[in-house]
């Protein structure tokens, strides 16, 4: 009998590839929670989600170092990313964040709450002693 998920998505090797097709890569979804159609390769350039018909699920699958898979979003995996985000735009000449925050602290907080709500999908990449990094 077939396992049930909740996402079609779930615990899957998916493919993604750049407009141009000269980068592509295939991510596993760790999880049973949804994945973007869109994302940043590794280089940057944005990539998508492509040939989903030929998505594999892979429930068993041990990712290897150096592997990016998707996990679900949390504090501790983009903290970092919150604080870097604010710390560039608070007084950015244009729209500076500080005109719509009481605080740096309020606004990591927020980014935080909507970067982690549940569900929300992260990719890392998977180091040599198993322990994750967020680009």
């Amino acid at each position: 009998m077939a396992e049930k998920f909740n996402h079609g998505e779930a615990f899957c090797h998916m493919r993604y590839e750049s407009d141009d097709g000269r980068e592509s890569e295939v991510i596993w979804n760790s999880r049973d929670g949804v994945t973007p159609f869109m994302l940043l390769s590794r280089s940057g350039k944005q990539m998508e989600h492509v040939d989903w018909r030929n998505d594999r699920p892979d429930v068993n699958y041990k990712p290897n170092p150096g592997d990016r898979i998707f996990v679900d979003c949390t504090r501790e995996l983009v903290g970092d990313a919150a604080k870097k985000r604010v710390e560039e735009n608070w007084n950015r000449p244009d729209y500076p964040m500080s005109e719509a925050f009481e605080s740096k602290e309020a606004a990591i907080e927020m980014f935080l709450e909507d970067w982690t709500k549940p569900g929300s999908p992260a990719v890392v990449e998977v180091m040599p002693d198993g322990t994750y990094r967020h680009e």
